[in-house]
């Protein structure tokens, strides 16, 4: 059993057009250093465009993976980042279901992030 978390940045295109690249640059590696602090040494986090990453957590069950998400959100959305304040996250969350291919599982985290884009930003959903 793994799960997979889907997250991008709410705005992000903001945060590039008002303080440029390099300042939007900094807020991701900032953001990952945030991510990665309460991450395990086999969850595994990667940048798959733009403002947008995945983590994979192996041997974690959909209510661990969200759980990691909601501590992932909490901690982005109290940090002050330099010279743009706070920011905010979406997750979308879920699990390995039998006879799953790479797409499918990628397609569901998306449709996740999608719903917590959709319900407002800053928040977790899962499919």
């Amino acid at each position: 059993v793994f799960s997979l978390i889907m997250f991008d940045i709410d705005r992000f295109k903001i945060i590039n057009d008002t303080y440029g690249h390099s300042t939007g640059d900094e807020v991701l590696k900032a953001l990952i250093n945030i991510v990665q602090k309460d991450l395990r040494k086999s969850d595994m986090i990667s940048r798959i465009g733009g403002e947008e990453f995945t983590i994979l957590l192996p041997d974690s069950k959909l209510k661990e993976a969200v759980h990691t998400a909601e501590r992932a959100r909490q901690a982005i959305e109290k940090y002050h980042f330099k010279d743009i304040g706070n920011i905010t996250v979406s997750f979308g969350v879920t699990t390995y279901q039998e006879g799953d291919k790479v797409d499918d599982i990628l397609k569901r985290a998306d449709t996740a992030l999608y719903l917590a884009k959709n319900g407002g930003r800053n928040r977790t959903e899962t499919v």
